[in-house]
């Protein structure tokens, strides 16, 4: 998209597509694309919302994230161990994971609150949201919630879902969630705290769970002892490829299927509509290892560039 579409009017089209929460509201940044950019919309379709906008996920894995740099971010400290043998690469992964897991239970040790940190401040915005909807208790479990932008939306507490499906796809309690909860407060019908109707995935206890184990160090490979098992394992034949290493981590099948969509079966942009400078004779069209005066002898190369040389200086430098 950023290839075709630049700036940020294409951009702000699409997030409203992602962060749509219900098929209606959906259907209706569509519209808005399909009217301001027809092309955007027409390459939009192509791609099964269910992989990119909240309206079609499903709900089962509780995340408030649309992005995936925590995995990007992850893959790139191991980069520097990718090019190390086996034993050393797994020895920089396990030695970059102890450190990681210390550095996280210092940041836990510093935080206070039934939540997470980055959800705690998050959460404060929805609360003050909250005030400002209007509530309607049918009775039951159910809550008519309206808010200062004319929407409305239907609450199950017992559920713990409301019909703008932004409790049932993260596991906090939306805006007019909040609202019930403070009514219900209000009315003697609950404590009227929101942080516990947030699901414990966002707990810090479960935070504090996660990382409670540790990785232990253990001693240089000279330490070790030798492997009781009889058959003896042979180093298997290698063969040295010619070229630079691969650094660049290696795709999917499904990024390179949908990258050879958008810029062709090589994987990267074409070469198509430039034009190819010849590096010795300085003429568009063709490349140094085509170039005719090479091929008749009118060039001749010396420490790798290619130098013409007339006649006139081939005598002068061989009276020399």
């Amino acid at each position: 998209m950023k290839q075709k579409w630049k700036g940020q009017a294409a951009k702000n089209l699409y997030w409203k597509c992602v962060y749509a929460t219900t098929p209606q509201t959906f259907n209706k940044a569509m519209k808005q694309v399909f009217t301001e950019n027809k092309e955007l919309y027409d390459w939009l379709k192509e791609i099964p919302p269910r992989h990119w906008s909240l309206s079609h996920f499903t709900g089962r894995a509780l995340s408030d994230l649309q992005l995936n740099n925590m995995c990007e971010v992850f893959n790139r400290q191991l980069t520097p161990g990718r090019d190390l043998p086996i034993i050393s690469c797994l020895k920089f992964i396990r030695e970059y994971l102890m450190k990681r897991i210390v550095k996280v239970h210092m940041k836990i040790a510093k935080c206070k609150g039934p939540l997470t940190p980055n959800v705690t401040v998050s959460f404060k915005k929805i609360k003050k949201d909250a005030t400002k909807c209007n509530v309607i208790w049918n009775g039951a479990t159910k809550y008519q919630v309206s808010g200062p932008n004319q929407e409305q939306y239907v609450v199950t507490v017992d559920q713990r879902s409301c019909t703008c499906r932004m409790w049932d796809l993260t596991g906090i309690p939306c805006k007019h969630a909040v609202a019930c909860i403070f009514d219900m407060g209000e009315h003697g019908l609950d404590d009227g705290v929101p942080e516990k109707w947030v699901d414990k995935v966002y707990w810090l206890e479960t935070w504090k769970n996660v990382y409670a184990h540790t990785i232990d160090p253990i001693n240089g490979q000279e330490e070790w002892a030798p492997s009781p098992w009889p058959t003896k394992l042979t180093a298997p034949k290698h063969h040295v490829r010619i070229g630079r290493p691969k650094k660049n981590r290696k795709k999917s099948a499904v990024e390179i299927e949908l990258l050879s969509q958008k810029v062709g079966k090589a994987k990267k942009l074409p070469r198509k509509g430039r034009t190819v400078t010849c590096d010795i004779c300085k003429q568009p069209g063709h490349n140094k290892r085509s170039c005719k005066k090479r091929k008749t002898g009118d060039i001749r190369e010396a420490g790798g560039l290619g130098t013409q040389v007339d006649a006139t200086d081939a005598a002068g430098c061989s009276g020399v």
